[in-house]
């Protein structure tokens, strides 16, 4: 139901908006207007104005239209002057009429997205969790705790703005990325056009390449839940336990954990992991599912999450009216 009273705003402003460009646009050039109508069929609700436009809405949501006085025949039947008919404006100004819909359309476009700019986008900070040795990102100088906040010049505090210029920049320039840390601030050049663009499709992968991981401390390396029936409860992995490494890769990060699980369909894994203060190990074979068309791993786990810790990481990305 909100989907649909969604749909109807959206169509009254886009509607409402391109039909007032060539409302006004009209009217501007002496034209005669009889009627503005948002929707087709039989209105709903008219109302005749002092210059004897009609205004209504009608039930059917598919766009809407101004009916002018066409032609000067029309305009001689109704008894008014020639020039008050669209053919009887000169051929310039029949374009514009024509031509100020879709620049109204065009102006809302910029408006809104003006708007949606300086109210800015909520997301998580583009903090570096941990910087993997040596990568690209440790030659650098990047390191753990780093803010990144400007990239080329630009200002790009959230991961969601980061990837984007991660994955124009591969094997075609390098990025300068201003970092911030304990309250100081410093320049870092990443040499990104010396990347091959194998993984720009795969942000995690990427950034992997790059050798920075997010802050995803969020996301605790430990487990709420561990589903029976499934391999790892079968493993007798048990909730609290907490993740140190699997088959030999130190993890830093949930997802690091998730990727290699669900890449690894009936392999068998080694995991270590802590109980208790004591580290453990386990062997266990991811059982092939299918997600969204895709074989994937699954051990039926779930991790801890952080509320805290996450609301601590949210930023929000906005910029100034110029």
């Amino acid at each position: 139901m909100l989907s649909l009273l969604l749909f109807l705003v959206v169509i009254v402003v886009v509607v409402g908006v391109h039909e007032a460009g060539h409302y006004l646009a009209a009217r501007s050039c002496g034209v005669r207007v009889l009627r503005f109508s948002i929707g087709f069929g039989k209105p709903l609700w008219r109302s005749v104005d002092r210059r004897g436009t009609e205004w209504c809405l009608s039930p059917i949501p598919l766009g809407g239209y101004v009916q002018m006085v066409w032609t000067t025949e029309e305009a001689r039947e109704m008894g008014i002057p020639e020039r008050e008919s669209l053919d009887g404006v000169p051929r310039w100004q029949r374009a514009w009429i024509i031509f100020a819909g879709p620049l109204a359309n065009f102006i809302l476009a910029l408006l809104l997205l003006f708007l949606l700019a300086l109210a800015g986008e909520d997301g998580l900070r583009a903090r570096i969790g941990h910087v993997l040795d040596g990568t690209m990102a440790e030659n650098a100088g990047l390191a753990a705790g780093d803010d990144i906040i400007a990239i080329d010049g630009h200002r790009a505090v959230l991961w969601t703005t980061v990837f984007p210029e991660l994955v124009t920049a591969v094997s075609d320039r390098d990025l300068q990325l201003r970092v911030s840390n304990s309250g100081s601030e410093r320049e870092v050049v990443l040499p990104t056009a010396t990347l091959p663009p194998a993984a720009i499709d795969n942000p995690d992968l990427l950034l992997r390449q790059i050798g920075m991981l997010p802050d995803r401390s969020y996301m605790k390396l430990e487990f709420k839940d561990v589903i029976p029936g499934y391999p790892a409860a079968a493993a007798g992995l048990q909730p609290g336990d907490y993740l140190i490494a699997i088959d030999e890769q130190v993890l830093y990060a949930w997802q690091d954990f998730v990727n290699i699980v669900r890449a690894s369909p009936g392999v068998s894994l080694t995991i270590i992991y802590e109980r208790d203060g004591d580290p453990r190990t386990a062997v266990v074979s991811p059982t092939l599912v299918i997600d969204r068309g895709e074989s994937v791993g699954q051990l039926g786990v779930r991790s801890s999450f952080d509320e805290e810790r996450y609301e601590e990481l949210k930023a929000t990305e906005s910029y100034g009216l110029l």
